[in-house]
């Protein structure tokens, strides 16, 4: 069933894909086609990805401390001339404005030292001012920041909802854990709207692509937000990250594997074949050495051995019934005869001569799969027959012993 089941899934796609290829390819150059070489690129791309320069990674650091420090000093400048413009007579009042003021020096002064501290680690000679360019390209990479930042963020709740949907749909999920999962689901929709308007709000600054929810909602995959978040290039005009040639180029490789997919089940198929073959002539053989015997055991064994032939044979026509269905498939492309086993490359010459080498639904004919079936209705039978016996042997006896 496995081999049966596995050939009709490759057999699917090698009929459907194929035309879903050539209407995404509609209209495209040969170099969206080359689907080896954007795979390789994006590989190059994610395993090598731009980050951030030694320089960028301090100027922006800088310029965050730089922002906290005129914060901090705005702060205690404002609390201290709202100290001494309007000082209120309630003791109260006048205790909370001292404290505020206080606050704000020592933040200031925090930030003052961890400011100086900086400047001399990094020989920073001269403190940089907004209007320098310095500070204008460390204030863009800090943006960019904040949209990876928010990116992430959304990209994980996004999982957990792919995640908690996939447990949803498992045979093994209970009634209460699917009621759990769902009210959990409606509490991450939720979650991941606020995260979408924060993303989108970064993106806008950054001029990066907008993200809506419907989009988000339906998402499959991670392959977007991976492409987004590792990007401090423009990559959205390269051949492989063309939307219409990523699908292309799924459909591409998955015909590449069910390709693989066929030769090992035609594999695995001649190798089921050849068993069940070498299984029949050995189990004819040994019942013919037996059968040429007259003694008695020997005879009793042949006997044994045709009825243990006989519930092989019914189970390997089970398997010779879905090997022809297989046979029956356009895409197949095995073979149905028996192999020869390299432990039985011996016996090649007598095999050669061997009707179980013909394909395999010519290894019985009807009127045999008749006898086989008979044989079969006999043997339920006389194993009914000994049971019944058998029980009611119990039942007499039980009777005696009262």
């Amino acid at each position: 069933m496995f081999l049966l089941n596995n050939y009709r899934q490759l057999e699917e796609i090698l009929r459907d894909l194929p035309a879903a290829i050539e209407a995404l390819q509609a209209g495209k150059t040969s170099e969206d086609m080359e689907y080896h070489k954007h795979l390789e690129a994006e590989r190059m791309f994610l395993e090598h990805p731009r980050t951030e320069t030694e320089d960028e990674a301090v100027g922006c650091e800088y310029v965050d401390i730089l922002m906290k420090h005129r914060t901090a000093t705005y702060n205690y400048v404002e609390r201290a001339l709202k100290e001494k413009a309007n000082m209120p007579r309630d003791v109260g009042l006048r205790r909370k404005i001292t404290w505020n003021k206080k606050h704000a020096r020592d933040n200031l002064q925090m930030i003052s030292a961890i400011l100086q501290q900086f400047e001399v680690t990094h020989e920073l000679s001269e403190q940089w001012l907004p209007n320098s360019e310095e500070w204008k390209t460390a204030e863009e990479n800090l943006l960019k920041r904040d949209y990876w930042k928010a990116l992430t963020k959304l990209e994980g709740l996004v999982i957990q909802r792919l995640f908690e949907i996939a447990k949803m749909g498992l045979s093994g999920t209970g009634y209460k854990m699917r009621m759990h999962i769902n009210k959990s689901l409606k509490t991450c929709c939720h979650t991941i709207q606020k995260a979408l308007k924060k993303y989108n709000a970064a993106a806008k600054v950054t001029d990066k692509p907008a993200l809506l929810w419907k989009d988000v909602s339906t998402y499959e995959s991670l392959v977007k937000f991976e492409l987004l978040k590792e990007s401090r290039e423009d990559i959205r005009s390269l051949p492989w990250a063309d939307s219409p040639n990523r699908q292309a180029a799924v459909h591409f490789f998955k015909i590449e594997r069910a390709k693989e997919e066929r030769e090992r089940l035609n594999r695995e198929i001649r190798r089921l074949v050849t068993y069940m073959h070498d299984e029949e002539r050995d189990q004819a053989r040994r019942i013919t050495a037996h059968a040429t015997d007259t003694s008695l055991p020997s005879l009793l064994v042949a006997a044994e051995l045709r009825s243990y032939q006989a519930r092989r044979i019914r189970v390997n026509n089970v398997h010779r019934a879905r090997l022809e269905r297989i046979f029956a498939l356009p895409s197949f492309t095995g073979e149905g005869h028996a192999g020869t086993a390299v432990e039985r490359k011996d016996d090649m010459e007598e095999d050669s001569q061997s009707p179980m080498h013909a394909p395999v639904g010519q290894l019985l004919d009807d009127k045999q799969l008749d006898s086989v079936g008979a044989e079969e209705d006999d043997y339920v039978g006389e194993q009914m027959e000994s049971l019944n016996q058998w029980i009611g042997d119990l039942a007499i006896g039980g009777d005696e012993d009262e």
